[in-house]
């Protein structure tokens, strides 16, 4: 699974960001790493 990521506005996207991070996350941990970011104030978009 993968989600883009925009430290500087702390988004999380399932859609691309221009000019941002595209992390990859094997499926049994992508959740988790959902759930940690959100945890540290990250929004999901």
């Amino acid at each position: 699974m993968e989600a883009w990521i925009d430290q500087e506005a702390k988004i999380v996207s399932f859609h691309q960001i221009e000019g941002e991070k595209i992390l990859v996350v094997k499926d049994e941990a992508f959740w988790k790493w959902i759930r940690d970011l959100i945890s540290r104030g990250y929004r999901l978009q």
